[in-house]
């Protein structure tokens, strides 16, 4: 479950809810059927879906890049034949499927908010 209370989103996990501001997140990764929110601060385990999380915050700037990522496009350095390199050097996959929308997507955003 999302929400929206002011500028914070609410993400419910197992300790409880956990309130980030959209630019203080990196991405969102799906492995084994665990969904992980990646932060400047760290990690957290969050219950929901990726494409849930996706339909409710894409126009806050987030990017699928593959299947099991959704990706901050503030913090996306560059974007390769495979993967998005983010500005702290961490690569995530770039699926051939989403590479032209994912292109698309942060030149807009880039645009849009620039």
């Amino acid at each position: 479950r999302i929400e929206k209370l002011s500028v914070k989103l609410c993400f419910e996990t197992e300790k409880g809810n956990l309130y980030l501001k959209p630019s203080d997140i990196l991405y969102f990764e799906v492995f084994n059927h665990t969904l992980t929110v990646h932060t400047k601060e760290g990690n957290s385990v969050i219950r929901s879906t990726l494409s849930e999380i996706e339909k409710s915050i894409s126009e806050k700037g987030f990017i699928r890049t593959h299947k099991s990522y959704l990706v901050n496009y503030r913090y996306i350095f560059s974007l390769n034949e495979f993967e998005a390199v983010l500005d702290n050097k961490e690569k995530v996959p770039l699926s051939r499927r989403k590479r032209e929308e994912a292109k698309k997507k942060l030149l807009y955003f880039s645009r849009k908010n620039g």
